[in-house]
């Protein structure tokens, strides 16, 4: 295999949000869900989702998508249901609602535990539940550097929010700034923009708001 298929192929299975099936080089092969790649290696929970495994690209021979892409079909039901196609920045405040919940995805236990007690939501292991104001509420701790698109693939939330301590970079900020971001932009460039409804409400929270830029990186 060539090495632009390969990366074509890799491309796709972390962007797939199904499980795939890996075939090595030697002939075995691993079934699981690809989180995270590199320009040397790819990173994949096994199909029992326990076991966090990586496989160098060296090492590939061939990807399969053999899992159902559940989130895809969980987006084909809800326009079917909707009634329209919309695009995904389509606010999650309008006048159509989705029954799931808020999904506060979190890196840190002690991030996830900061958030339990300003929401009031019940903690377990790595999961906190509850109600705020009038919303089912589902906050996460994945760790760092992984499992956001398995976890929204889990929960169907209608809105996620990524949330946690920062300000590192910038000494004019002190305890207790809230930072909020407009958009999120991956290594690639590319962009994906918060709705400006949401953005809006976030912002009533600030008492002094300020908008500029910020870059922080996903590795530590």
């Amino acid at each position: 295999m060539t090495d632009a298929r390969l990366a074509e192929l890799v491309e796709r299975a972390f962007d797939y949000r199904g499980y795939v099936t890996l075939r090595r080089t030697d002939g075995s092969e691993l079934v699981g869900f690809v989180y995270d790649r590199s320009a040397s290696h790819l990173d994949l929970y096994d199909e029992t989702a326990t076991r966090r495994v990586r496989v160098s690209l060296t090492d590939v021979a061939d990807i399969a998508f053999t899992g159902d892409d559940a989130a895809r079909k969980a987006q084909a039901l809800w326009e079917r249901r909707k009634g329209t196609l919309e695009p995904r920045e389509t606010s999650a405040w309008g006048e159509w609602r989705e029954s799931g919940p808020v999904l506060l995805l979190v890196a840190l236990d002690r991030e996830l535990r900061s958030v339990a007690r300003a929401l009031g939501l019940v903690r377990r292991g790595d999961r906190a539940r509850g109600q705020s104001g009038g919303n089912e509420v589902v906050g996460l701790a994945l760790g760092v550097g992984g499992g956001a698109r398995r976890a929204v693939v889990d929960e169907q939330p209608r809105l996620v929010v990524s949330c946690g301590f920062s300000g590192a970079l910038d000494p004019a900020l002190a305890p207790g700034d809230l930072v909020l971001a407009t958009a999120v932009r991956d290594e690639t460039g590319d962009e994906l923009a918060a709705p400006p409804l949401i953005r809006q409400r976030a912002a009533e929270a600030q008492p002094s708001p300020g908008t500029r830029p910020v870059v922080t990186s996903g590795r530590r």
